[in-house]
């Protein structure tokens, strides 16, 4: 009987050791946030705000994009990074907010301006 009971414990304990981490990287972050929350969140968004704080906001986005300005090649900096975060509320209605980064000189990309697509 004792042999069975030490197999469950290591058993348990195996199973522990995988699935709780990876319940934490899901509930640590924002990437589970509601549309509710994510409209009280980006109440908080300011121009200027840099994609480690949106990031800290919002969590990661569901979809980005890097898109290039009308300016020559030579000129990378006139492109904007986009971010898109997307939710289903409860009418089954999809909203999504989309932030819009640009490059500035040091490399850094900051926000320049964000809309959400259901208003």
């Amino acid at each position: 009987m004792k042999p069975t009971l030490v197999l469950l414990a290591a058993m348990t304990a195996a199973v522990l050791t995988i699935t709780v981490p990876a319940m934490a990287q899901r509930s640590d972050g924002r990437s589970n946030m509601t549309l509710v929350n994510a409209e009280r969140q980006s109440i908080e968004l300011k121009q200027g705000m840099t994609s480690e704080q949106v990031e800290g906001l919002l969590g990661k986005p569901k979809r980005t994009a890097l898109k290039q300005g009308f300016a020559t090649s030579a000129d990378a900096s006139q492109g904007n990074l986009q971010w898109n975060y997307m939710w289903t509320d409860t009418s089954q209605r999809d909203s999504t907010l989309q932030v819009v980064f640009a490059r500035k000189p040091a490399g850094q990309w900051l926000v320049e301006s964000w809309s959400w697509n259901a208003y």
